[in-house]
């Protein structure tokens, strides 16, 4: 189950408030610029407090609901290369 987290986030003044800024805060700390998308799709996000981009994969790695207007912000997925298994 996806946990949820109730922010606002203004990467132009590298900024969180809301209720759960404190927490998103937090995160960041702990965060090391590498994440995992759609199971195994490297995904760099040096800069999660300066980039929605960034904030989605954080969070989204992390297993937190990521807000449909951050979503749209997540890379797309590699193409499957020919002959894998999907």
């Amino acid at each position: 189950m996806k946990r949820h987290l109730h922010f606002s986030h203004d990467p132009a003044s590298r900024t969180v408030s809301g209720p759960d800024a404190d927490r998103v805060l937090a995160l960041i700390a702990r965060w090391d610029g590498q994440g995992t998308l759609y199971g195994t799709q490297p995904a760099k996000a040096p800069d999660p407090l300066g980039s929605r981009r960034d904030m989605a994969i954080m969070l989204t790695t992390m297993l937190y609901e990521v807000p449909r207007e951050l979503a749209a912000h997540l890379p797309p997925p590699d193409p499957i290369p020919p002959g894998a298994v999907a």
